[in-house]
């Protein structure tokens, strides 16, 4: 049989002794910071609802048959509403517009000169993602010419010939809550 060993004396446990601490200050999230978390939000839930986000099976494998396979119809030539009006939402799976009433993304919309439009983003996930109209596919993001006033100089080029003619204005006007900028306030920030 072996020996016992020695007995330790063991110090007694020793109350902790609690800081004191100051309270870390509050912080505010700043504008920016409180905007790009509602947009994150804002997306977050678009895609939730658009059912974007790829199902996933027991072992994390997507399920194919919940899942887009096929492409989406381009450009279709679509109609604006009884009231006139196109009703546009994004796509987030294609990341291309929608348009209410029109199969497919990136419409073609069907108008006729003389007649006003309204091109209505009030779905969510319009966020961040305004309409820009051009007078050819792509617009700015293929260096053509936007409907702006004034008509673009490069509207009088022989590659556009797309000037409306003199003294003819055309450009979207655009409106936030009932507020619409006219052309005098155009595309400077404010709403008259």
């Amino acid at each position: 049989v072996g020996a016992a060993a020695p007995a330790r004396s063991v110090p007694a446990p020793q109350a902790k002794q609690r800081k004191k601490t100051r309270a870390a200050p509050r912080t505010r999230m700043s504008a920016t910071a409180m905007r790009t978390f509602a947009s994150a939000m804002v997306m977050w839930a678009a895609l939730l609802a658009t059912g974007a986000l790829a199902q996933a099976g027991d072992n994390g494998t997507v399920v194919e048959e919940k899942t887009k396979t096929e492409p989406e119809l381009l450009s279709q030539k679509c109609q604006p509403n009884e009231n006139n009006e196109f009703v546009f939402k994004v796509n987030l799976w294609e990341y291309q517009y929608e348009m209410e009433g029109c199969e497919g993304v990136a419409p073609t919309l069907e108008i006729k000169r003389g007649v006003e439009y309204t091109l209505t983003q009030k779905d969510p996930t319009n966020w961040f993602h305004p309409l820009g109209l051009a007078y050819y596919p792509d617009g700015a993001h293929d260096d053509v010419p936007e409907l702006e006033e004034p008509t673009p100089a490069e509207c009088d080029e022989d590659q556009f010939k797309c000037n409306p003619g003199e003294g003819v204005k055309q450009a979207p006007l655009y409106c936030i809550g009932g507020e619409c900028e006219t052309y005098e306030d155009w595309n400077n920030g404010t709403v008259s």
